[in-house]
């Protein structure tokens, strides 16, 4: 089972998680996209956080190595504005009984 993301101080990544009994990397991009790396050894997480560029790390060595399949998409402005105006309205909405 993946565990939850942990975030990533990084200008490039947000957060990763990792499953040892699938050996799964996930990593959740800037930019919202997250990927899965697969067959990825523990070890290779393990460095992912300590690595000083982790941007770098992930460009340099497990995109290279890994296979991944991309499984969630950044949202796009407009859903994005369209989820804040959804959420006010229902805030600011009286509800009727």
């Amino acid at each position: 089972m993946m565990r939850p993301r942990v975030p990533l101080d990084s200008k490039a990544l947000r957060s990763a998680a990792y499953d040892a009994e699938t050996e799964t990397l996930e990593i959740e991009f800037a930019t919202g996209s997250i990927y899965q790396y697969v067959d990825v050894p523990a070890d290779v997480y393990t460095w992912l956080l300590k690595a000083k560029s982790k941007g770098r790390y992930v460009t340099d060595v497990i995109s290279k190595k890994f296979e991944f399949r991309q499984i969630g998409l950044p949202a796009t402005p407009d859903d994005a504005l369209e989820s804040a105006l959804a959420a006010s309205i229902k805030r600011n909405t009286p509800e009727m009984d």
